[in-house]
């Protein structure tokens, strides 16, 4: 028998029959379209889905499968009659599904709220920087990981390295916000962590020159005062970056002369190339330990196979953010989060580099392996619950003596009798 997850219910009623809907990505194309009732088979097709969610909501106390936004993939009338249908079955219907949807964690985006499980609410529908936000903040999280499991490699820092993001997207700008959090906390003020991060977009470095459109959305706090330049081995001689990222899709960026030129700034560079899939990475991991002479500490966003560089062995990194979902997701729905501020993610990515053991970081690996995935989602999950009470965020009282226990009790288990 088939199995339904709401990942599935939502790939079969929308991504795979509902092609060629309107896809709303803003507030301004949001007025311009009328707010027509859906059809009848709509209608049906909604509440077909709401059964399915309720039936898995009973069924599992967490859903580890973060759910897309309905406003990604339905026209605007269908998700406004979605959201306002599942808000009234939630408002009177109790006998639907005991667990009450309005108690699921909502991600902090500084003036407005984001719930994980965007498509159920109208406060997620057509903004755009927010329907990306889950993925933003959990991609930065695990790459944030990997940099402190790389300094504790290293003996240093995160605020003692100067980063070069290859690529100023979402993904990069997210994962710089975080750097910014986690050197606030090692004392440093705000504006100075800013200074220690440069990024370079498909017009070249960023900087404070540039139009007011040429520096729309983060990228303005990134900005430096430098003579506008498109080449990166210039950059990198006046910049002199001890960490590198890849956030782009240019296969190939970081040839074998800007690799090589990273060990003039520091004994163990850092590499991220973390762009996917594997033919979009910035570089391969054999391209970065062959061209440090083995001594740059690699990580990407594809799977790259082991590799023997003068007699040692090197596992490289996968930053995926599996390593992240099950973990903060099990915290927030077992503990009842209100919301969820960036904090939480720092610290899901401190859980995470907590868990690379020295072994680990002998094979060269910034990421415990994923074999032990179960065992690194439940610390993470245990350090986050921990924050939701010490916060005063978590709504399911009274606190659980001991949250790594209660926790796994409500891991889903794959293990059955035959």
């Amino acid at each position: 028998m088939e199995r339904k997850t709401v990942g599935g219910i939502i790939d079969k009623y929308y991504f795979r029959q509902r092609k060629g809907m309107t896809v709303i990505s803003s507030p301004k194309n949001m007025k311009t379209q009328s707010l027509e009732e859906p059809s009848a088979k709509e209608k049906k097709e909604i509440l077909g889905m709401q059964e399915d969610v309720f039936s898995i909501i009973k069924r599992e106390s967490i859903i580890c499968r973060t759910l897309r936004p309905l406003s990604y993939t339905v026209s605007h009338r269908t998700s406004l009659y979605a959201s306002q249908s599942f808000e009234k079955q939630f408002d009177h219907n109790e006998s639907s599904s005991s667990f009450d949807f309005r108690k699921l964690p909502h991600i902090d985006d500084s003036e407005h709220h984001l719930s994980i499980f965007g498509f159920l609410t109208k406060n997620s529908m057509n903004r755009k920087e927010h329907n990306i936000s889950r993925q933003i903040k959990s991609t930065a999280s695990v790459a944030v990981a990997g940099i402190l499991a790389s300094v504790k490699i290293t003996g240093t820092k995160v605020s003692e390295h100067v980063f070069l993001f290859y690529g100023a997207g979402e993904a990069a700008l997210g994962i710089a916000d975080l750097i910014v959090m986690e050197m606030e906390e090692e004392g440093v003020k705000t504006e100075d962590a800013r200074n220690r991060i440069w990024m370079v977009d498909s017009k070249g470095l960023v900087v404070t020159s540039r139009t007011a459109e040429g520096l729309k959305d983060h990228k303005k706090y990134y900005a430096k005062d430098h003579e506008p330049t498109k080449n990166l081995e210039e950059m990198m001689e006046h910049i002199k970056p001890t960490v590198l990222i890849g956030a782009s899709a240019q296969p190939g960026v970081f040839t074998p002369k800007v690799l090589s030129m990273m060990l003039d700034y520091c004994e163990q560079p850092i590499v991220f190339a973390l762009s996917n899939p594997t033919d979009k990475a910035e570089c391969t991991a054999e391209q970065a330990y062959t061209n440090t002479k083995g001594k740059c500490i690699f990580a990407s966003g594809s799977p790259f196979p082991v590799f023997t560089y003068n007699g040692r062995t090197f596992h490289p990194g996968q930053g995926n953010n599996a390593y992240i979902f099950p973990g903060v997701s099990l915290a927030l729905i077992a503990c009842g989060a209100r919301s969820v501020g960036d904090k939480v993610f720092l610290i899901a990515a401190k859980a995470l580099a907590e868990q690379v053991t020295k072994e680990d970081m002998a094979e060269g690996r910034v990421y415990p392996p994923l074999h032990t995935i179960r065992k690194v989602s439940l610390h993470i999950a245990a350090k986050v619950a921990r924050f939701l009470y010490q916060e005063g965020l978590a709504t399911y009282k009274p606190e659980p003596p001991d949250l790594e226990t209660f926790l796994a009790t409500k891991q889903y288990n794959y293990d059955y009798e035959a």
